[in-house]
């Protein structure tokens, strides 16, 4: 059974044609606690949306080590949950 969170956020999706079947989203994740949920819940419900997922991260050489480490986790959340991922560098 669907967690009645995940079911909510699917209904509010369909409500208001955020998604539709077929598209390519495209989602920005940082690393942080905010984008991994997006990523988190698109991933639990892009097969009951038909979507397209995938995921990109800038890392602009600003933290040094802390963002090195952010790009890895991006990348190893990405890989374990089946998401394509775009990473760049950009200052």
């Amino acid at each position: 059974m669907m967690d009645k969170r995940l079911e909510k956020i699917e209904n509010y999706i369909r409500q208001y044609h955020m998604i539709e079947e077929n598209d390519h989203v495209a989602v920005g994740v940082s690393g942080g606690a905010d984008s991994v949920c997006l990523l988190y819940v698109l991933v639990a419900l892009r097969k009951k949306l038909g979507l397209q997922l995938c995921a990109v991260h800038v890392h602009h050489g600003l933290r040094g080590v802390e963002a090195d480490a952010d790009e890895a986790y991006v990348r190893d959340i990405c890989r374990a949950w089946d998401v394509p991922l775009k990473s760049m560098r950009i200052e």
